[in-house]
C-alpha cells in the first residue's frame, strides 16, 4: 500500500482526476481486504470525488488517507509482532 499512496500523492500533485480515481480505488480495495473501514471509506470519498472530475476536492481527503494508512500499518505491526496474526 505505501507504493500506492506514492503513486497517488504523484496524482494529486499532477491534479489528474482520473489517475486519482485509480490509486483510490485500488487503496480503497486493499483496505477492504484487511478489514481497515475506516482507510476503505476515506478512499472511497476521495474515488467517488475524483470520478467527478474534481481533482481538488479529491486531494482534500489525501492527509486523512494518510494517517489512516499510518494507523493501520502501525497497529498490524503490532499485532504481527505480538502473534496475534496467524
Amino acid at each position: 500500500m505505501q507504493e500506492d499512496l506514492k503513486n497517488l500523492e504523484d496524482a494529486v500533485a499532477a491534479g489528474n482526476a482520473e489517475q486519482i480515481a485509480f490509486w483510490a480505488h485500488k487503496m480503497k480495495g486493499g483496505a477492504g481486504n484487511l478489514s481497515a473501514k475506516t482507510l476503505s471509506e476515506v478512499a472511497r470519498y476521495m474515488e467517488q470525488s475524483a470520478k467527478s472530475g474534481n481533482a481538488a476536492a479529491a486531494s482534500e481527503f489525501l492527509p486523512q488517507l494518510k494517517d489512516e494508512l499510518a494507523r493501520c500499518l502501525e497497529f498490524l505491526g503490532g499485532a504481527v509482532g505480538s502473534g496475534k496474526m496467524g
